[in-house]
């Protein structure tokens, strides 16, 4: 941290004090309460999810946090969605129909939004060929799978910090808010700025 704290005041001209102290900040506030075990928790989580073991993600997340689905039926309605849609995928009319009764009937019990979703998933299966129907993109489901990725990832982040924030993310936008303090503080003609948003 102190030799980051040299670079950052050697490239900006800030004031040494300046950049050690709010180094120091970073490094007290955030390295203290790192868990790796955490953070190893939800890498291995999202890794399972990648692989696309549904079943080992949700007994993963019911083990480790038990509160995860119990209060999120979006995540556990995206979840069993791409279960279903994996059977359909394979041919197994008689299993979609009952995991759909099982299992996404329930979560659309009072919730519209969940109900047209389940009966879109479930026309698929009015196709011979559901490859061929106009909703075909939902087998493949790179943006669905990119956003229960997201919102698994979130819970996860919710639940165990309190913030959907990485702490990385959390120290990025502090660091672009000093950033903007020191440049307003110290106007420079040349200066690397930093811009984490792209």
């Amino acid at each position: 941290m102190i030799e980051t704290a040299r670079v950052f005041q050697k490239e900006t001209g800030a004031v040494t004090g300046e950049c050690f102290q709010y180094f120091l900040y970073i490094n007290l506030n955030y390295s203290k309460d790192f868990d790796e075990k955490l953070v190893n928790s939800r890498v291995d989580i999202l890794r399972i999810y990648q692989n696309g073991d549904i079943s080992t993600v949700i007994n993963t997340l019911e083990s480790c946090y038990p509160d995860a689905l119990s209060n999120c039926d979006e995540l556990l309605y995206e979840l069993r969605q791409e279960q279903l849609i994996d059977m359909i995928a394979g041919g197994d009319i008689a299993g979609s129909v009952s995991f759909a009764r099982d299992h996404l009937s329930p979560l659309a019990q009072g919730n519209s939004s969940i109900r047209k979703k389940v009966e879109q998933v479930m026309s698929l299966l009015l196709f011979d060929n559901p490859n061929d129907s106009p909703l075909s993109d939902m087998l493949t489901g790179i943006q669905n799978r990119k956003r229960t990725a997201r919102l698994l990832n979130d819970r996860i982040l919710l639940i165990q910090q309190g913030s959907t924030n990485s702490k990385l993310i959390t120290i990025f936008n502090q660091a672009e808010a000093y950033q903007d303090k020191v440049l307003l503080d110290h106007p420079l003609k040349s200066l690397k700025v930093l811009n984490f948003q792209n």
